[in-house]
């Protein structure tokens, strides 16, 4: 695999190495920071019950309803993870692969980060645990409550 650079677009499709796993990154989809890695494993140590309890209040309102996304699952669950902005999926896949039998939902409102992240799940063999979708923040609500939020907006500078 190529370094990747790190921030900014790539300018063709490269395959990069992220949390153990491999990810496409077509043009246009922004690369998954070496710095987000620290995200990725803190919400693997939260589902593995070494995190303690979720945030107060203010971090659990993140929906267009003003509802809470985080959720406390029953005992015998399955955890949930919910990646905002997901863009080639590296931070919701690299948590999966590390959490055996959590689940996922991946949204974007770019069409192509929602195919990258859908090909990424499948090439990484986490095809069947995540449900990519097209969909605006602000579209989220209560019925989209997950363990873990999770989400990294790309840094744009100007």
């Amino acid at each position: 695999h190529k370094p990747r650079p790190s921030v900014g677009l790539p300018p063709t499709e490269e395959t990069v190495r992220f949390a153990g796993i491999d990810v496409t990154v077509p043009t246009g989809v922004f690369f998954p920071r070496a710095s987000s890695e620290a995200l990725v494993q803190a919400a693997i140590r939260f589902l593995s019950g070494g995190g303690g309890q979720a945030g107060g209040e203010a971090d659990r309102q993140a929906g267009g309803d003003g509802v809470p996304l985080v959720q406390t699952r029953a005992a015998g669950e399955q955890p949930c993870v919910l990646d905002i902005g997901t863009g080639s999926g590296a931070l919701l896949l690299g948590v999966l692969a590390a959490v055996p039998g959590a689940t996922g939902v991946a949204v974007d409102c770019c069409e192509r980060a929602v195919a990258a992240a859908q090909r990424n799940a499948v090439s990484a063999g986490l095809g069947d645990r995540v449900n990519v979708e097209m969909r605006r923040i602000e579209d989220l609500t209560a019925k989209d409550a997950a363990d873990v939020v999770l989400c990294n907006p790309p840094y744009l500078g100007g």
